[in-house]
């Protein structure tokens, strides 16, 4: 696997949301640049169809569950991720929650589990990465 673009051997990417869509296609991408890259979902089996592809490139890849709608499990989660592989130089907050109706019609649970996946769960998953980020010396900015 190698980009033409950009080099990224020897990082390590972590990307929220990963089994489809967007997700998939920038955790092909960072591993299509030499990227170690985790991958997440809620749920194992729908990681396979990303893990394969990236691995039939040649590519690196650990598959992980992790709801980020529960900051304690997403944080344990990327805290693990983190100290298996000696930090993170790349977090892709991809993982989102929609329920496509009229906005008059959204309820509070719904706009709780919309809020808790794409807001609260962004924040925290990079939160948890920031502080590997610095921990290991591999950036995190101004905290």
């Amino acid at each position: 696997m190698n980009s033409t673009l950009f080099n990224l051997a020897g990082k390590t990417a972590l990307v929220t949301g990963s089994s489809r869509g967007l997700g998939q296609a920038m955790a092909i991408g960072l591993a299509g640049a030499g990227a170690f890259v985790g991958i997440t979902s809620r749920s194992m089996s729908s990681l396979k169809e990303t893990s394969d592809v990236i691995s039939a490139s040649g590519g690196q890849v650990e598959k992980l569950v992790i709801d980020v709608s529960s900051p304690s499990e997403a944080k344990a989660e990327i805290r693990a991720f983190a100290e298996k592989h000696d930090g993170i130089d790349i977090l892709i907050n991809n993982a989102g929650y929609e329920e496509v109706c009229p906005s008059i019609d959204v309820s509070e649970e719904l706009w709780d589990k919309i809020s808790d996946t794409n807001l609260k769960g962004s924040f925290f998953c990079a939160q948890e990465a920031a502080k590997s980020m610095i921990l290991s010396g591999r950036g995190g900015g101004d905290h």
